[in-house]
């Protein structure tokens, strides 16, 4: 166990007088799910059949301020944690018109190819319907930029970190929303980063892809 976990946990009051007797269960008073927030929470899961019906974008400009939009206009903080606000990762949207880098501080999508580029993504049948794939990018330069001290295995794991807090984003929105959603693993990293136009300093994390669940 990391060594720190425990001393985190004393620092924030969580062990409390529990700490000597760690064998000890403690019971703890049934959760009040109530409200949307706690709702989305039981609803939450792993879609594996979608319907071929397109998100409006309205829907699509919601999903993606709840996965990583810019929720503080003066400070540029974002829906998602950030560790030390470097905030060097992005979104970007594949759908049937084609591949999008989702520009957070203009609401917006930059086009960056008219190709439908989501057979890259197809390696599991039932994701073929899912009309939105969402591509979880890391900038490493931005990274390096800020802090040049850092090594390597640093800089991935904060953004697998900070990909983990996104995509959790989306599920939780997908529950509230009534639409299904799954994380998935790449099988053509460097045929879709071609196809995105990504330069070296870029890192693909994973996918996720969003759509209406099927029967």
């Amino acid at each position: 166990m990391n060594r720190t976990v425990p001393v985190l946990l004393l620092s924030l009051g969580l062990l409390g007088g529990y700490a000597v007797a760690a064998q000890e269960k403690i019971p703890l008073p049934e959760p009040k799910i109530r409200g949307e927030f706690m709702e989305a929470l039981r609803s939450r899961g792993t879609a594996k059949s979608f319907r071929a019906k397109d998100l409006s974008p309205q829907v699509l400009s919601d999903l993606l301020w709840a996965a990583f939009g810019v929720n503080d206009e003066r400070t540029g903080r974002r829906t998602a944690a950030s560790a030390f606000n470097i905030r060097e990762m992005e979104i970007y949207v594949l759908t049937k018109d084609g591949g999008f880098r989702y520009d957070a501080a203009e609401r917006a999508l930059e086009q960056i190819t008219g190709e439908d580029v989501r057979s890259v993504l197809f390696n599991q049948e039932y994701a073929k319907n899912a009309p939105v794939h969402l591509v979880y990018v890391a900038d490493h330069a931005v990274s390096r930029a800020r802090y040049p001290e850092w090594g390597q295995p640093m800089i991935e794991e904060y953004s697998v970190l900070h990909t983990g807090l996104i995509a959790q984003n989306v599920y939780l929105f997908c529950a509230a929303r009534g639409l299904g959603t799954v994380v998935r693993d790449l099988v053509h990293p460097e045929e879709l980063r071609r196809m995105l136009k990504l330069g070296d300093n870029y890192t693909i994390i994973m996918s996720q892809a969003v759509g209406y669940p099927g029967k």
